[in-house]
């Protein structure tokens, strides 16, 4: 799943119509909160119950900035990406364009 979190990354960079700042929270979602757990995943291996135990993992955390909060906003930021992420792959395997 690495790689292709490089490729989407890449693309989603080159989108005129995404800001920097996107990118930007993309790449630091992906870094800390998906690759150290799901990067060596490879895409057609990864299920929905992995998927749901890392991002229940993640809402078990305690916010760093708010430590007495019932949410730490990781998980939902997580999902975002994930999703737009992983849609953008089964988009890419449809048409043809490289998604692993």
């Amino acid at each position: 799943m690495g790689a292709w979190a490089e490729t989407w990354l890449a693309r989603v960079e080159a989108d005129p119509h995404r800001s920097r700042a996107t990118v930007i929270s993309y790449r630091s979602v992906l870094r800390n909160h998906v690759l150290p757990e799901l990067g060596d995943i490879r895409l057609v291996e990864l299920t929905t119950e992995r998927v749901a135990e890392h991002l229940a993992t993640l809402a078990r955390r305690p916010s760093r900035r708010h430590p007495g909060a019932c949410v730490n906003g990781i998980a939902p930021n997580t999902v975002i990406v994930l999703r737009s992420m992983l849609n953008a792959a089964v988009k890419a395997k449809a048409g043809g364009t490289g998604a692993p």
